[in-house]
């Protein structure tokens, strides 16, 4: 048949530490301009991104969805 009481309802989960995303230091940010070359389309495409995310806290899925909005002069 049913059991009338779980036999878990006495068990405690562990309590797990909280573990924070890491926030990359000045350094580690310099480490990663200085990998992007400045004279190519891709070097300085990088740069920027890696700007963006230090200087705003921008998630990764909030960058990818940026979209380019024309305003009305190119309709």
């Amino acid at each position: 048949g049913f059991l009338e009481h779980s036999p878990m309802r006495n068990i405690k989960a562990p309590r797990l530490p909280k573990v924070g995303k890491g926030f990359l230091s000045e350094e580690d940010r310099n480490k990663l301009l200085e990998l992007c070359p400045p004279t190519t389309f891709m070097g300085a495409r990088d740069a920027a991104i890696i700007w963006l995310f230090w200087t705003t806290g921008m998630r990764l899925r909030e960058c990818a969805t940026i979209v380019k909005i024309y305003g009305e002069g190119s309709k």
